[in-house]
């Protein structure tokens, strides 16, 4: 089977509403399947991240933005549904970065460490009420 690859357009880290920079372009609440987090301008937050309806954990988190991305660490567990989700630790990091994976709709990708942030087949999206929304983020 032959092997595609494809890749994110990267997007334009403000909007004329977000100030400047990538921590005014992030901060806020973001949604996906089965998720959700919310991004505190003082680089605070919390991330709940469920497979299906009933297997999940909610964190606390700390996040840093570095150029045109952003590194999101876990801090502490807040809650953990049917046994957690087995591989998430304090001390977890997530890298994110503003993307329009289909070309029109601004998201915020997330990649696991080593993956590459340019493969929007890698990793998984945000999307908010302030960009709007795309299929990458989930039914």
């Amino acid at each position: 089977m032959p092997t595609t690859t494809s890749s994110t357009v990267a997007a334009p880290a403000t909007t004329p509403s977000s100030g400047s920079g990538i921590a005014a372009a992030v901060a806020g609440e973001w949604a996906g399947h089965t998720r959700s987090m919310d991004l505190a301008a003082d680089g605070t937050g919390m991330i709940s991240l469920f497979s299906g309806c009933c297997t999940g954990e909610t964190w606390s988190v700390h996040w840093d933005p570095a150029g045109d991305t952003i590194t999101v660490t876990l801090v502490d567990q807040l809650e953990s549904t049917g046994g957690g989700l087995g591989d998430l630790t304090q001390g977890y990091t997530f890298t994110g970065a503003l993307m329009r994976p289909d070309g029109e709709v601004t998201a915020l990708h997330f990649v696991r460490p080593g993956e590459d942030m340019g493969d929007r087949d890698q990793g998984f999206f945000w999307c908010s009420d302030r960009y709007g929304y795309t299929r990458y983020c989930g039914a």
